[in-house]
């Protein structure tokens, strides 16, 4: 991973446990070599959360889109059982989208209005409720 693109996963990590330290003081980012890069526990429950952070808008698809898989150089791309949720970070929007890591597919779009219109405590609470 070089440095920009690292960068850009850095803030999107911070601005995840900013607003997760909101719900919970016990808020931790993981080391690199982790599958998950935030672990906080809620409710007496840990919950490991996968940030994917995107700078810029896909121009092909109109969309911001987001590969829910490990990074290209990894051997086996799929997230196993250490992942609840993801945090889908859109930078130019300050947005968090948060999705169950059960998600059936490996990729997903989301539009300009979708999280334009975003309450995020609503979705991660609603992401929360299926974890449940």
């Amino acid at each position: 991973m070089n440095r920009k693109t690292e960068s850009i996963g850095r803030q999107g990590e911070y601005l995840v446990a900013s607003f997760l330290a909101k719900y919970t003081p016990t808020v931790n980012i993981v080391p690199h070599s982790a599958e998950e890069d935030i672990v906080f526990k809620l409710n007496g429950n840990y919950y490991g959360c996968q940030v994917k952070t995107k700078s810029k808008k896909e121009v092909v698809r109109n969309g911001w889109r987001f590969d829910l898989r490990r990074s290209g150089n990894t051997y086996d791309r799929y997230y196993r059982q250490s992942i609840h949720l993801f945090a889908l970070v859109c930078l130019p929007k300050n947005k968090i989208y948060f999705l169950n890591a059960s998600y059936p597919k490996s990729m997903i779009t989301l539009s300009d209005s979708t999280l334009d219109n975003l309450d995020q405590d609503l979705c991660f609470q609603a992401t929360l409720q299926e974890l449940i």
